[in-house]
C-alpha cells in the first residue's frame, strides 16, 4: 500500500490541478458567453439604428468591443460574421460574435501553459419591419405593455406587471412587447393554452424567465404527470430545495411558469422563454424622440388648432390641454392632471362613427379624443363604420382608459403611457393598445393588429418596410441565412 500510495500522489496531485484549471475556465468560459450575448445585442441595435449608414459594420464593431470589454477583463473578439436570410438583408440579418479570453492557469503553467484561452460564440437575429427606417414605433404592435403598474400582494410584497392576462382563449395577432413583468391567470384553461401569440411576435426587455412570468408555483407533480398536455413544461427548472444527509440525496420540486405560447398549430403552442426574445425597452412616452413621436407630434398639431377646426376634423381636447401648456402637460410626469376633475365618460354616437363626451351636452361625434386624465369608453352601440379605414384614437396622457366594448368591435388606437389600459368587453380589439400596463378581463377577446396610421398596414406580420425592429438572441445555425462577405 505504501508503494502504491507513493504511485498514485503524484498522479492524483495532477488531476487535482487539471480539475483546478478546467473549472476556471468553465467559469471563465461562462462568464465570456454573458459579456458576448450582451455585445452581440448591442451590436444588433447599433446594426438597426444605423441601418442607412454604409459604414454601419465599423459602428456595429465598436458597439461590441464596448460592451463586451466593459463586462469582462481582456475579452477579445476573433471575428464578426455577418448572414442575410436568402441572401438579402431586407429578409433578415443574422449577426455572429466570436470572441475569446486568455485565462492564467494555475496548475498546468509547472508545463509551459501559462495561458488556457477560452472561445464563445454569440449570435443574434434582426427581424421585424420598422414603419420607418432607424427607429421603432408604436403603430407597429398589437400591443405594448410599458415597465407596468405597482400592486402590492397580502404579504406586503410590491411589484410591477406590465401585461394582465386574467381570461382564457386569446390569441393575439400582431407584435406584443413587454418592458414589465406578465401576469397570467394559469399555463391552460379548457384544455388550451390561455394566451398566444404568432411565431416571433413577442418580445421583452426582461431576459429572465424568473422575472418575466410573475405567476409561477413549485409542484414536481404537475411535470411528471403533464395533466394539462405535453411540451407545456419543456423550460420550467428544477429548484433544490433540501439535503437529506440519511440517504445522501437531494430533494427538488419544479417551477413552473405561466407564459404566453407561440401558436404551432398545437392547442398548447411553444414555451416562450424570455431570453430568446429580448429586445431593447421600447420608449412609450409622448415625446418628440420615442416610440410615440408621431402620436406626440399630432397631439401637439391638434393643440395648435382652432376650437371650430378640431370640431370639423373630429377631435376633441380635454379642457385642460391647449396650445400654451400642450409641452407642459404631456411632459408633466407627477401626475398632478390626472385627478377625478380630469375624468371623461365617452359613449359611442347615434349618429355617425364616433363618440360623445357626455358631460359637455355637445352633440359632435368625435374620432380622436385626447385627456390628461381617466377615460372610460362604453361601446355598447353599433358603430357607424362605413370604410375600412374609419379608426379612433383614445389617449390619456397621465390617466387610464377603460374599455367596456360589449356591443361592438373597437377600431383603432389605445394609449396610455403612464397608465393602465382595462380591456374588459368582449368584442375584438383592431388596432394598437399601448399603456403603462394592459390588462385584459374577458375570454376569448380577439386582439388583431392593423396600422392605421401608415398605408398598406394591416395583418400580422410587421409594420411597413425599413430597418428590422426585434433584435434577439439565437443559435448560430440556420441555413436559410447565407454568410456575406
Amino acid at each position: 500500500m505504501l508503494v502504491f500510495t507513493a504511485i498514485m500522489l503524484p498522479i492524483i496531485f495532477i488531476l487535482c490541478g487539471l480539475v483546478y484549471d478546467l473549472g476556471y475556465m468553465y467559469v471563465q468560459k461562462s462568464k465570456l458567453q454573458h459579456a458576448a450575448d450582451a455585445a452581440v445585442l448591442a451590436g444588433g441595435y447599433t446594426y438597426v439604428a444605423d441601418w442607412d449608414d454604409p459604414d454601419k459594420r465599423t459602428q456595429v464593431l465598436n458597439s461590441m468591443k464596448k460592451y463586451l470589454n466593459s463586462d469582462i477583463d481582456n475579452g477579445q473578439i476573433e471575428k464578426v460574421v455577418y448572414r442575410f436570410k436568402d441572401n438579402d438583408e431586407a429578409q433578415g440579418v443574422m449577426i455572429s460574435l466570436y470572441a475569446k479570453k486568455d485565462t492564467r492557469a494555475i496548475f498546468t503553467r509547472m508545463f509551459g501553459y501559462d495561458l488556457l484561452p477560452v472561445h464563445v460564440v454569440a449570435t443574434c437575429k434582426l427581424s421585424g419591419g420598422s414603419v420607418s427606417p432607424g427607429g421603432d414605433n408604436i403603430y407597429n404592435y398589437a400591443i405594448i405593455g410599458g415597465q407596468g403598474e405597482w400592486y402590492q400582494d397580502w404579504m406586503g410584497n410590491r411589484y410591477r406587471e406590465s401585461l394582465i392576462f386574467q381570461n382564457t382563449n386569446i390569441h393575439i395577432v400582431g407584435q406584443v412587447h413587454a418592458d414589465g413583468p406578465v401576469y397570467i391567470d394559469d399555463n391552460v384553461a379548457n384544455g388550451a393554452r390561455r394566451v398566444l401569440v404568432d411565431p416571433g411576435q413577442f418580445s421583452t426587455s426582461i431576459n429572465d424567465d424568473d422575472k418575466l412570468w410573475v405567476n409561477r408555483r413549485d409542484n414536481y407533480w404537475d411535470h411528471v404527470n403533464e395533466s394539462e398536455g405535453k411540451g407545456l413544461y419543456d423550460n420550467d427548472w428544477k429548484v433544490i430545495t433540501w439535503y437529506n444527509p440519511i440517504t445522501g440525496e437531494y430533494s427538488y420540486t419544479w417551477r413552473h411558469y405561466a407564459r404566453i405560447g407561440e401558436a404551432d398549430g398545437s392547442q398548447y403552442g411553444k414555451d416562450i422563454v424570455a431570453s430568446e426574445h429580448y429586445a431593447a425597452p421600447l420608449d412609450i412616452e409622448a415625446d418628440s424622440s420615442g416610440a410615440a413621436a408621431d402620436l406626440y407630434n399630432k397631439i401637439v398639431q391638434w393643440a395648435n388648432m382652432s376650437s371650430d377646426e378640431r370640431k370639423a376634423n373630429g377631435i376633441y381636447l380635454a379642457s385642460e390641454i391647449n396650445s400654451s401648456n400642450v409641452d407642459q402637460i404631456i411632459s408633466d410626469n407627477d401626475n398632478k392632471y390626472s385627478g377625478w376633475q380630469y375624468s371623461h365618460q365617452l359613449d359611442v354616437s347615434r349618429d355617425d362613427y364616433g363618440f360623445h363626451v357626455d358631460w359637455t351636452g355637445d352633440d359632435t361625434p368625435y374620432r380622436i379624443i385626447v385627456a390628461d386624465g381617466n377615460l372610460s369608453v362604453n361601446l355598447t352601440q353599433q358603430f357607424k363604420n362605413e370604410t375600412g379605414s374609419a379608426h379612433t384614437i383614445l389617449v390619456s396622457l397621465h390617466g387610464n382608459i377603460r374599455l367596456n366594448n360589449h356591443g361592438d368591435a373597437f377600431h383603432g388606437i389605445l394609449y396610455a403611457p403612464h397608465g393602465e389600459v382595462w380591456l374588459t368587453g368582449n368584442k375584438p380589439v383592431v388596432g394598437t393598445v399601448v399603456g403603462n400596463a394592459i390588462r385584459i378581463t374577458q375570454n376569448g377577446l380577439s386582439i388583431t393588429w392593423k396600422d392605421w396610421e401608415h398605408a398598406g398596414g394591416g395583418g400580422g406580420g410587421g409594420g411597413g418596410t425599413g430597418s428590422p425592429s426585434v433584435v434577439r438572441l439565437t443559435e448560430d445555425v440556420d441555413d436559410r441565412y447565407v454568410v456575406q462577405p
